[in-house]
């Protein structure tokens, strides 16, 4: 059971959205546990993960989950509560296949179709340690993120390279839009204050299975 710590100032859900075996799990793995395990299984439903984000004494304190799915496109679609109250979504994709780049596309509509307005999308392009397999070039990915006006960022979920950057993209673009006043943060959802957990959350996952 995961815990939940009461001593923050803000609770930022961020999603893990992309086709079956681009890395979610081991990304969400990695950034959570900064472990990457070849043998776990494929993710059962939804699954989610949480720690502090790091930040400076002084500063608010801002507790980060990642959710996981089972990644299957008809799936999402048809649960909805996966992006309620989300801040922010990782849009992932294999950089060594190519359908999941191109499925991006759909996931992208999925995401802006569901989720707040104000969600902060990030590019993904996981497994670039396979770099001699590598299909999809960065200036592929760097054109679809910019005709989205959304942010990109290569990883590798093997080594942990650009995992905690991935996230901070996230964090600290919506906390620039909360002292930018676009998020009135006394009554947004999207935006957990401080005792405002909704501890029924520990119940929504449908799984607890392994990577995908």
């Amino acid at each position: 059971m995961i815990d939940f710590p009461q001593d923050y100032d803000y609770l930022f859900k961020i999603v893990l959205v992309g086709d079956p075996k681009v890395g979610k799990s081991y990304i969400l793995s990695q950034y959570i546990r900064e472990d990457f395990d070849l043998e776990n299984k494929d993710t059962i439903g939804v699954e989610f993960d949480q720690k502090f984000y790091p930040t400076m004494p002084g500063q608010d304190k801002i507790l980060v989950q990642l959710w996981d799915s089972a990644g299957k496109y008809g799936f999402l679609q048809k649960l909805p509560s996966y992006f309620r109250a989300s801040t922010g979504a990782l849009l992932i994709f294999d950089v060594t296949k190519k359908d999941s780049f191109l499925n991006c596309e759909k996931w992208y509509n999925t995401i802006t179709s569901l989720a707040d307005p104000h969600i902060q999308i990030v590019l993904v392009g996981n497994k670039t340690d396979l770099s001699n397999l590598r299909i999809v070039s960065r200036q592929e990915a760097e054109d679809f993120a910019k005709q989205r006006n959304i942010k990109y960022i290569e990883v590798s979920a093997l080594t942990g390279n650009n995992i905690d950057e991935a996230v901070g993209i996230v964090v600290e673009d919506t906390m620039r839009l909360i002292r930018s006043n676009s998020y009135n943060v006394s009554t947004n959802k999207n935006i957990l204050l401080k005792h405002r957990v909704d501890v029924s959350q520990r119940n929504q996952c449908c799984g607890t299975g392994g990577m995908v």
